[in-house]
């Protein structure tokens, strides 16, 4: 990080910057008839909220600054009584533009109810979510036909009280290499190779993860593209536990004549795999596209342990006229477990939205959402249903320049 930081700091040269200030506000009531995915004990739960973003932006010919700052206030009432929390994040990102250089550094810290499925650790089910993260990468151009990234990120994780299982918290550092080589408009090839280290604040669990990945990608047509990767991982555990043996014969133990000690140990284990990442993106008119995406990976997860996580996601939106538009969006994510014995765990969402704009800064958006869970170490499963209604405001855009 010594160089991000080294690079953020150099004068920039002295041209003309924007500045930009945006700001928005959003009220949602939603009702749900499981809002915690329980098997047993389902409530229903109204939640109403007030979410206020920010975001804070500078750009010059030579550097960007973007800042986010989003806080949203929440009440529910039932599920044998109300509750209140406060949710959002704080996010800072720096770039910095060089004739072939790209340099990049985020920070970002988040509290969520870890709910949405395209990103949620659903190997625990919902509940509080506390996320911070740093990132930086270096993006090099050797010609206009390749270039080569380097990215470096840590993120620590931290999660409240569960419901269905107690949470491990966890730290997480990568580092990874890219290049692209562009083999003409329409393709471009891709390799990968990176290495993870997942390791819990409690408990002495960690796994080193190293996965290396050939994709390419293809521009169809005006209208689409596609793009696929295949690559392989190899995961190695370690696990501490805390045993009882006896110095001597275990008969002396056994009659009491000799104490049994308590000793600590780790067992280890590895797993090799295929993953791959594949997407799909057809715009079937001005009015009309389609977004698919699917992927296999290595995962941390709040359970102690790497997962090896499938996520599939499929969305289709159209815009009836220029103030009336609908999506309708698939999203699956399964976590399967090389540990513990084994077995999985999954989460399936299907949401239908309708939005429309009741002014030039104001819009309504009515939501329904199906949520099935498969549960940890369970036979059966759970289902939720929630209809939502939200009105986002929001302010003119002011700019500035110096």
């Amino acid at each position: 990080m010594g160089w991000l930081l080294a690079a953020s700091a150099l004068p920039l040269a002295a041209h003309a910057e924007l500045w930009s200030v945006e700001n928005s506000i959003e009220s949602r009531f939603e009702s749900n008839d499981n809002l915690y995915l329980a098997q047993r004990d389902r409530f229903s739960v109204n939640t109403v909220n007030l979410t206020d973003t920010l975001q804070l932006a500078r750009q010059s010919e030579s550097a960007a600054t973007r800042a986010t700052l989003a806080a949203t206030a929440l009440r529910s009432i039932g599920g044998g009584g109300g509750v209140d929390r406060v949710d959002g994040r704080f996010g800072v990102t720096q770039t910095i533009n060089a004739p072939l250089d790209l340099y990049s550094l985020q920070a970002l810290y988040a509290q969520d109810f870890n709910d949405a499925v395209q990103n949620a650790d659903v190997t625990l089910g919902r509940g509080r979510r506390r996320t911070a993260t740093l990132a930086g990468s270096w993006r090099h151009s050797f010609t206009e036909r390749l270039s080569t990234t380097a990215q470096a990120a840590y993120v620590r994780t931290g999660y409240g009280q569960r419901l269905e299982r107690v949470a491990a918290d966890f730290d997480d550092a990568s580092a990874s290499a890219n290049a692209d080589y562009r083999l003409s408009e329409t393709d471009t090839l891709t390799a990968h190779a990176g290495r993870s280290r997942y390791a819990t604040r409690v408990g002495g669990s960690t796994s080193t993860t190293d996965d290396i990945n050939l994709g390419a990608s293809r521009v169809l047509s005006e209208q689409s593209s596609v793009s696929f990767s295949l690559g392989w991982y190899r995961t190695t555990s370690a696990q501490k536990f805390i045993g009882t043996a006896c110095p001597l014969d275990v008969a002396y133990c056994r009659s009491g004549l000799v104490s049994y000690q308590t000793f600590i140990g780790r067992r280890s284990s590895s797993s090799t795999g295929l993953q791959f990442e594949a997407s799909y993106r057809h715009q079937f008119d001005e009015r009309t596209s389609l977004v698919f995406a699917a992927a296999r990976k290595q995962a941390p997860s709040g359970t102690g342990a790497v997962v090896t996580s499938d996520t599939l996601n499929a969305a289709m939106s159209r815009s009836f006229s220029e103030t009336l538009s609908a999506s309708l969006a698939y999203a699956q994510s399964r976590a399967r477990f090389e540990t513990e014995g084994g077995g999985s765990t999954a989460q399936r969402v299907l949401t239908v939205s309708m939005s429309k704009r009741l002014a030039e800064d104001t819009n309504l958006v009515a939501t329904y959402q199906r949520t099935q869970a498969d549960l940890f170490g369970s036979v059966g499963s759970a289902q939720s249903n929630s209809v939502s209604v939200s009105i986002r405001l929001e302010w003119p855009r002011v700019e500035a320049s110096r």
